[in-house]
């Protein structure tokens, strides 16, 4: 029997479950504050640019992070090749890993918490907080201009059963999915490319749930992330055109890690060419040895009035 599958049918299927996963593992209400730790640099930078880096997973400064979570995709993946499944539902399986990795260079994050005045991220991450309002919306307000982007909120997972039984889950929900949205075997002319469509539109979903897996040794940082990464067309006939258009909104810094700038536009605006931004944040904290007159407090208030809003605190940590 020739090969068919109904590519659309499998990429709306598959969103769903993932969806359904992030909603059980991530849960569903913001809270209505985050907080970003830094240093002076990352005051001045994110104040003087209106916007947060969302830095591309594959340029994180700890490289092994973002494999942490492809290696558990890896291991979960093997073990579901050992039971009965379709032909093409294993070609997906094997073609997962390949995928996957080529989709870090596609997603981006920036990091979050919810503590305020915390010794450990002051040591960290730097002396200075920065106060994020989510509104306590779902949708977060940090994003990038236009509409080339699929941008999400995500609490950073740490134990080890949460982690393995939302891929468990995702990887079944690829074998199902892609037994219902296809007949015949796979082969003909056209199977690996039909196949390499659903393995494209797996592995960014999956790269939602990967790009928030972390080590145990990490969980004193209680992680919420912003996820940015292109927003795909299922069963698109040129999927590569998705991240084409994205291209335009990635950037390189000095240190040659490749970002995203992630900003608040103007309250009622959203469209425009040239779309004004406002500080992304309410309010900075600092450390208690942050001294009133000094090169650091002169450079912060100069910044904040060049941004016309001087009127933001600049406050002791509580």
């Amino acid at each position: 029997m020739p090969f068919t599958s109904m590519p659309l049918n499998f990429g709306l299927d598959f969103t769903e479950t993932i969806r359904s996963i992030k909603r059980e593992i991530f849960g569903e209400s913001i809270p209505p504050i985050f907080y970003h730790y830094t240093g002076l640099k990352g005051v001045l930078g994110i104040g003087g640019s209106c916007s947060f880096h969302a830095i591309s997973t594959e340029d994180l400064a700890d490289k092994t992070e973002i494999q942490h979570g492809v290696a558990i995709v890896q291991e979960e993946i093997q073990h579901a090749l050992n039971r009965p499944g379709s032909r093409f539902a294993q070609w997906l399986l094997e073609s997962l890993p390949d995928s996957l990795s080529a989709r870090k260079a596609w997603t981006f994050t920036t990091c979050f918490c919810l503590e305020l005045g915390s010794a450990f991220h002051c040591f960290k991450y730097g002396g200075y907080c920065l106060q994020v309002d989510t509104l306590s919306a779902p949708d977060p307000r940090l994003r990038p201009q236009g509409l080339l982007a699929d941008v999400q909120y995500q609490r950073v997972l740490y134990v080890e059963s949460e982690k393995r039984a939302a891929v468990r889950h995702a990887v079944d929900a690829i074998i199902a999915c892609a037994g219902k949205s296809s007949r015949g075997n796979l082969q003909g002319p056209w199977a690996e490319s039909i196949g390499r469509s659903h393995s494209r539109i797996a592995a960014q979903c999956l790269m939602d749930i990967v790009a928030s897996l972390k080590s145990p040794e990490y969980a004193k940082d209680r992680e919420w992330r912003i996820v940015c990464h292109p927003r795909f067309s299922i069963a698109a006939s040129a999927p590569d055109l998705d991240d084409d258009a994205f291209r335009c909104l990635i950037k390189t810094r000095d240190d040659k890690k490749r970002y995203v700038e992630l900003s608040i536009l103007e309250q009622g605006q959203t469209f425009g060419s040239f779309p004004e931004t406002v500080l992304p944040f309410s309010a900075i904290y600092v450390a208690n040895d942050f001294r009133e007159g000094s090169q650091e407090h002169s450079a912060i208030l100069k910044m904040l009035e060049r941004s016309g809003r001087p009127d933001i605190p600049l406050v002791p940590f509580p």
